[in-house]
């Protein structure tokens, strides 16, 4: 599995996990999930791309409505609107994978969303 590098700053550089097969033919979650919302819900995506750069630039989001800890190493950014972008660190130094984004839930915590993301997280540390 490939990583595109999303934004890059001074303390992370923030990759999407793309599921894709070959260089030509791309499966990227999250940066399809974030084109989707730049049309459908500008401030949404707005939001989430503001949570995306203070983080390249100014490390871990301390706000636990911006950004928490789920389980088992998995992580949510969460626009003021409530869409999710789920990641985790890969356990390179300053990097971060988004795997996918998801609109506001209707439950409090989504167990499909955190299998989801860490399948493919496993799939990107075996690649």
């Amino acid at each position: 599995m490939r990583a595109r590098l999303l934004l890059r700053g001074r303390s992370f550089s923030i990759y999407a996990a793309d599921m894709g097969t070959s260089d030509k033919v791309s499966d990227c979650q999250a940066e399809n999930f974030l084109n989707d919302l730049r049309t459908s819900d500008h401030a949404s995506y707005k939001s989430l791309m503001n949570i995306l750069r203070l983080c390249a630039e100014q490390g871990p989001i301390r706000n636990l409505q911006k950004s928490r800890h789920l389980e088992d190493g998995i992580f949510e950014f969460k626009s003021q609107q409530a869409d999710r972008l789920y990641y985790f660190y890969p356990g390179e130094p300053n990097k971060i994978v988004i795997t996918h984004g998801a609109p506001k839930p209707k439950d409090k915590l989504v167990p499909v969303e955190i299998r989801k993301a860490k399948q493919i997280r496993l799939q990107y540390e075996t690649k």
